[in-house]
């Protein structure tokens, strides 16, 4: 008996724990108020996020209706896990059926700090009618008369009463940069300055009052100089705030080439050509000179004998010098 007693709390005990994670996990809803309007009325589109640390909300509407988009993108900055809720005023234009569709993804901080998400997907529709035109009071006695000036006053009543409930809370609960501290000026007015290899920043912006709608939260891209981002906030009874925020991307600092001393070309040397002289050379340039002296003694001989020719010519000879012969012969 004390064992089917034991497994009996055991069983229930997994029960309970499995029912209880279950019931913690992290999850979004999405809801519509009212869910009939008619041309020219406003609606409300409400996404609640349950047991989140983290959250990427985005609803997208179809259909005639304007103003009508929604995106929420941040965290708890921490593993705490927690309620948030967003919201929407949503104005129809025309007669047919509006299409609101939920997407995204929240996060879970377990007690292991692992992250388990969930993704969200869901789909609302609104119904828009034409306004009907009031009938015409009929004409007649005095009670009729009555009854329709106290039912006129019973309804302009309530719809005062319905115009005060309506909240003018325009402030923000919390507004942030991710991975940024912003410097605050006054209540409407925040800077930032950041590096020039920074090309983008996320902002983030969440209303006091949950009917109040939030416009200029999301990602920027950002130039060199100054940004300007404004942050509308709107009211329940239209009441609106601006925030602005200037975000300063710093300049690209200018690469500071070093000046190289000018080099002074120094004069290019006469570089020497080497003759190489083969024995060939040597057999060629003798022949030559031997050509060139043997040349030389013919012509100095030629001239000696001419020379010596000349001096014979012009030279006295004595009678006695000559043979017999010879002067016997010249007498003849």
């Amino acid at each position: 008996m004390k064992n089917k007693l034991r497994i009996f709390t055991i069983l229930v005990t997994v029960l309970i724990l499995s029912v209880c994670s279950k019931a913690f996990a992290a999850s979004g809803s999405l809801s519509v108020s009212p869910s009939s309007v008619t041309v020219g009325k406003q609606f409300y589109v409400k996404v609640d996020v349950d047991n989140a640390a983290a959250w990427n909300v985005h609803v997208r509407s179809e259909g005639p209706v304007t103003n009508c988009t929604l995106d929420r993108v941040g965290d708890t900055g921490d593993e705490s896990n927690q309620h948030n809720d967003f919201g929407i005023n949503c104005t129809a234009t025309a007669v047919g059926t509006i299409t609101i569709k939920l997407s995204g993804d929240v996060s879970q901080a377990n007690e292991d700090h692992s992250i388990s998400k969930a993704y969200l997907n869901a789909t609302k529709t609104v119904q828009v009618s034409e306004e009907t035109t009031p009938a015409p009071t009929p004409s007649g006695g005095g009670n009729n008369n009555n009854n329709n000036n106290n039912n006129n006053n019973n309804n302009n009543n309530n719809n005062n009463k319905q115009e005060e409930k309506k909240s003018n809370d325009c402030s923000l609960s919390a507004l942030s940069i991710e991975g940024y501290n912003l410097v605050r000026v006054d209540d409407n007015k925040y800077t930032l300055e950041v590096k020039n290899d920074i090309t983008s920043i996320n902002v983030t912006a969440k209303a006091n009052y949950y009917k109040a709608n939030v416009e200029g939260a999301g990602v920027y891209e950002l130039v060199e100089g100054e940004n300007p981002i404004t942050i509308t906030v709107t009211a329940e009874d239209g009441t609106k705030n601006v925030i602005n925020i200037v975000i300063t991307r710093k300049e690209k600092e200018k690469e500071i080439i070093p000046i190289e001393p000018e080099k002074k070309e120094e004069p290019k040397k006469e570089t020497k050509k080497k003759i190489n002289i083969t024995p060939k050379d040597y057999l060629i340039f003798g022949s030559l000179l031997l050509n060139v002296l043997l040349i030389v003694a013919l012509v100095v001989l030629y001239l000696k004998h001419q020379k010596l020719l000349d001096s014979t010519k012009n030279m006295v000879v004595a009678s006695s010098d000559f043979p017999f012969e010879y002067l016997s012969e010249n007498e003849k």
